[in-house]
């Protein structure tokens, strides 16, 4: 398989890229900078982002049920609709349906 330029500027994000990055947000915990991966997300517009329902349900799935370090109060499905729907906005993701 050969990739051509115009796949190189394509980007499928999986939970791996951003579990922590949510997880850290539910948390409160503001003691860390935005990670890279995150970053590049947001400032590099001219590649075209996607991600799945799949993942999507998976994140939620993991950060609201397994995740031990979010306390219960920020375990609500409506805070991670905010975050993830901001996210998607901020970085130009769009989901695959």
């Amino acid at each position: 398989m050969t990739l051509t330029k115009n796949d190189m500027s394509k980007i499928y994000v999986d939970t791996c890229l951003i579990h922590e990055w949510f997880a850290r947000l539910m948390r409160q915990d503001k003691s860390k900078s935005e990670p890279e991966n995150i970053r590049f997300l947001r400032e590099h517009t001219e590649i075209e982002k996607f991600i799945s329902i799949f993942t999507i349900a998976e994140l939620t799935e993991s950060l609201l049920f397994h995740e031990p370090r979010i306390k219960e109060h920020m375990k609500k499905f409506a805070i991670l609709k905010s975050l993830i729907d901001a996210f998607l906005e901020t970085t130009g993701i769009k989901i695959i349906k």
